[in-house]
């Protein structure tokens, strides 16, 4: 065991959320790897869509820009349709290597 003065104790939640969060990006964004390579190997179609329902816009963006620095050159982005009650009906990231 080790000493943990106070300020590290006050910051622990805050390190371990960020630690979990980094992580579950990175499993999400390994998880896509794969499935984009596999769908651009067995069609002809240039853009996936990645469901994102359920997920802060935050969390979006983070995948966003892990998925910029793999696949170069391609538009990635966050793309939400609302009805006409300006509710979110469908939330997710476009990648396109058109």
């Amino acid at each position: 065991m080790e000493p943990i003065t106070r300020e590290q104790l006050h910051n622990l939640k805050a390190e371990t959320d960020r630690i979990n969060r980094r992580n579950l990006v990175r499993n999400y964004v390994t998880q896509h790897y794969s499935n984009i390579k596999q769908f651009a190997t067995s069609t002809t179609e240039t853009r996936r869509f990645i469901n994102m329902m359920g997920h802060n816009t935050d969390f979006c963006n983070e995948i966003v820009n892990e998925l910029r620095t793999l696949f170069p050159g391609c538009l990635i982005e966050c793309r939400e349709t609302r009805n006409m009650n300006n509710k979110v009906i469908e939330s997710g990231i476009i990648v396109d290597w058109s």
